[in-house]
């Protein structure tokens, strides 16, 4: 595992130990010169992303008592396969007739090199780059499309801690690597952007006409950045009243345009303390991607130790996680106004994946058992039937059993990535039951 603690992740499932992030991965780019791109009108697109959060306790699942035709009412589950030992995935697209998979192989000397995988079927899995950095690790955390290609950025270099590794260590961010595919196979690496110097990235989402990134480059720093290809990065001037002490956990392209999540106030994490009890929960939201505006947030828990964190996009709406020990859900119609919603006594369902129109997640179900939920609105969540290799699907955390700490949704499939206390992680693949 890549010793580099990576803040941008994955569609990780924080909820369950996520064994596979376990050094935190936090994805550290590095920053402030401009770049010679020009900032992109950045247009909304139905494209999931993805931030490390708390367990969040959402509404309770709301239940429909009858199903539409064509509506999503089960997952046909197959049996999991499992990758090389050593080999890890972070993140994963469906791209050129297949699946594109993207993530960071161990070697023996325990350093991480980026690799990427390929895969007609989600079952057999080939290995198609693997890339030997001069020194230190390297590993990739995100892959999206961006018009004809696909754009990998992860991190690469040594990494310098003071004091050395142990409780209390402070790491300067890893050096930003980009990586450019047109089919998934061919990899090329790219010459990181002087903007992109000293940036410590929160998350990034894509839309039609490019990538948005956000993150800081200190505590007191909040940035947002652009790009038309993945490739040259231009930095956004941020307006003080508008982002004044702001810090971003999420971001998503939603209906009507982009929702940046987060917090205001707080400070600085030193070790084990800071930002504990002082943060204001707090969203941000743009038509275009450029010009932004502070969103309303409502309920008790907006007045402080919170935040709105993970986002999730629908097409009727958007579900976050939120609440540093897990006690609240957010959800919010358009990204503008976002509500508090306290955890019930019943097991809440807790969002994992979404592709813009749609948003999957998962609930306790007893003993290692777990129930799988759709919703389209974040608020009124509809049961998912369990068909197929029910034997083999994830299971909660527990011994002995394999659980899913990444979840991918592709048209009509859901994918997820796992941990089962092993070298090796399991890849489970489930189908969509429609109702006829």
């Amino acid at each position: 595992m890549d010793r580099a603690a990576d803040r941008i992740t994955s569609h990780s499932r924080s909820p369950r130990l996520c064994a596979l992030l376990v050094a935190g991965l936090t994805f550290l780019l590095s920053g402030c010169a401009a770049s010679s791109t020009t900032a992109p009108s950045v247009a909304p697109s139905a494209a999931p992303s993805l931030t490390p959060s708390p367990v969040v306790a959402t509404p309770s699942p709301t239940v429909a008592s009858s199903a539409a035709h064509g509506a999503w009412i089960g997952l046909d589950w197959q049996s999991p396969v499992e990758l090389a030992p050593y080999e890890s995935v972070f993140d994963a697209v469906a791209w050129g007739g297949g699946y594109v998979a993207v993530g960071q192989f161990q070697n023996s000397a325990g350093h991480g090199q980026a690799a990427a995988w390929f895969s007609a079927d989600w079952h057999g899995w080939t290995r198609t780059s693997l890339d030997v950095p001069a020194a230190g690790d390297s590993s990739i955390l995100r892959v999206l499309p961006v018009g004809p290609n696909l754009v990998a950025i992860g991190s690469s270099g040594v990494l310098h801690c003071v004091p050395p590794e142990g409780e209390g260590m402070v790491c300067d961010p890893l050096p930003t690597a980009i990586w450019t595919s047109a089919d998934g196979h061919i990899w090329k690496r790219q010459p990181t952007p002087g903007a992109l110097a000293g940036v410590t990235a929160a998350d990034l989402a894509a839309g039609p006409n490019g990538l948005v990134l956000v993150g800081d480059t200190g505590w007191t720093q909040p940035g947002i950045w652009t790009s038309a290809d993945g490739v040259g990065w231009n930095r956004q001037s941020l307006p003080k009243d508008i982002f004044a002490s702001a810090h971003f956990d999420g971001i998503a392209s939603a209906a009507g345009g982009w929702v940046i999540t987060g917090y205001t106030g707080g400070s600085a994490i030193h070790c084990c303390t800071g930002s504990a009890g002082d943060t204001t929960p707090a969203a941000w939201f743009s038509s275009d991607g450029m010009a932004w505006q502070a969103a309303t947030v409502e309920g008790a828990a907006a007045e402080t130790g919170d935040q709105i964190g993970r986002v999730f996009a629908g097409r009727g709406g958007l579900v976050a996680w939120g609440g540093r020990d897990g006690s609240t859900g957010w959800t919010s119609p358009d990204g503008r106004r976002w509500s508090a919603r306290p955890a019930s006594a019943s097991s809440p369902v807790n969002p994992e994946a979404s592709d813009g129109d749609r948003i999957v997640g998962a609930s306790y179900a007893g003993g290692n058992g777990e129930t799988f939920w759709v919703t389209t609105d974040g608020a009124s969540w509809q049961p998912l039937t369990a068909s197929g290799a029910t034997d083999k699907m994830p299971s909660w955390p527990g011994i002995g059993v394999s659980w899913a700490t990444s979840e991918f949704l592709f048209p009509n499939v859901l994918g997820l990535v796992g941990e089962n206390g092993t070298t090796s992680f399991p890849l489970w693949l489930a189908e969509v039951v429609t109702a006829p």
